[in-house]
């Protein structure tokens, strides 16, 4: 009996970190940056031209029904991606503050928003050939939201075809 309940102690020990995390986990609580994209295609005289304004990366839902918020606890591989590429672009900006490049994060970001605008449905005239990303940081100052851009891509074609 007192073995059980020794094992019993020693699953909750190892269970209740992850599903009640607590803040000490995070060195510093600081807003993350976020990803918006603008997309690109060529115009008549085969210049760059902007056809979209900058938007999030897939922005998190702003409403979940409690049925989605329970499920989202135990299968949600759609917000494990957006949290790795938030870890990825907070690689980046570390990397640019301490005045290096963080190319390995940039190549994971550059390659996921390409095969997601890859695969997103096109609306214009002509098919979207490239696109730019930054990494904004909202917070907020008094009243107001801020919205700081620390960095921005060049310009990224989608394929070899563009």
């Amino acid at each position: 009996m007192r073995q059980s309940l020794n094992n019993l102690s020693f699953l909750f020990s190892l269970l209740l970190p992850v599903l009640l995390p607590s803040w000490r986990f995070f060195k510093t609580v600081a807003p993350s940056p976020r990803i918006e994209v603008a997309r690109f295609e060529r115009g008549s005289d085969g210049a760059w031209v902007q056809v979209q304004d900058w938007q999030a990366f897939r922005p998190a839902p702003r409403r979940l029904s409690f049925g989605a918020l329970v499920a989202q606890i135990f299968w949600n591989p759609d917000r494990n991606a957006q949290l790795y590429l938030v870890s990825c672009a907070e690689r980046m900006i570390a990397a640019q503050e301490e005045g290096r490049r963080c190319a390995r994060s940039f190549n994971e970001i550059s390659a996921r928003l390409s095969e997601a605008l890859w695969q997103a449905p096109r609306t214009g005239r002509a098919p979207l050939a490239a696109f730019r990303f930054r990494l904004i940081f909202i917070w907020r100052a008094g009243q107001e939201l801020r919205h700081d851009v620390d960095f921005t891509s060049d310009l990224i074609a989608l394929d070899a075809r563009a």
